[in-house]
């Protein structure tokens, strides 16, 4: 694990606000919109994997290497990128230098890295240089990336059965009109896209 240093945090700063204005533009789009670029796919689930062997708390081990493989069909990075959404204030409320931290892809880094963190932010990205997939991690795990990286991600899980399952799992015990529309939209486009896919249309 590497917490970025200021010179490295400003080479990661433009690929940050390249997910954020145009890959997925919370601000544009706000919740219960969904806000990910056309073209991309998305599946979720909640940032509750602590509780599980083999898991930190925003995914865990059979997630992680479903990932690992699937960056790989679109990406040759060997690190990828734990950026903090928001930077914290000084003393004169001024910004400080974001949060970045750089890891392996090694499952024994991802799944003890916050424990050298001195705290835990709540609301995150994860991504590699190639900006081919990213995470956005809140009280939601949203993976997003091409239907070519979607599409080997769902097959190193399981297949579209568990991608599904996921996706019920999310809703379970879920009242709010406006959270079941957003999962809806995000699972509709799941859908579509692997069956342009599967028929070449």
């Amino acid at each position: 694990m590497n917490i970025l240093d200021a010179t490295k945090v400003h080479l990661i700063e433009p690929l940050l606000d390249k997910i954020r204005n145009e890959l997925y533009n919370e601000e544009l789009y706000p919740f219960p919109k969904f806000s990910l670029k056309e073209g991309l796919s998305a599946v979720i689930w909640r940032e509750t994997e602590e509780p599980e062997i083999n898991a930190n708390s925003w995914i865990n081990i059979d997630k992680f290497f479903a990932l690992k493989k699937a960056k790989e069909s679109v990406s040759k990075s060997k690190y990828f990128y734990v950026a903090w959404a928001y930077r914290e204030l000084d003393e004169k409320s001024e910004p400080m230098l974001r949060t970045v931290v750089e890891l392996l892809f090694d499952w024994e880094d991802v799944e003890n890295y916050e424990s050298f963190i001195d705290y835990h932010t709540s609301q995150f990205f994860v991504f590699d240089s190639s900006l081919e997939w990213f995470l956005h991690i809140d009280d939601s795990v949203l993976l997003a990336g091409s239907v070519e990286f979607l599409w080997d991600f769902s097959d190193s899980l399981g297949g579209k059965e568990v991608i599904f399952k996921m996706f019920d799992d999310y809703l379970a015990d879920v009242d709010s009109a406006k959270t079941i529309c957003w999962v809806n939209e995000i699972k509709g486009r799941y859908i579509d896209n692997n069956n342009r896919e599967l028929t070449g249309v």
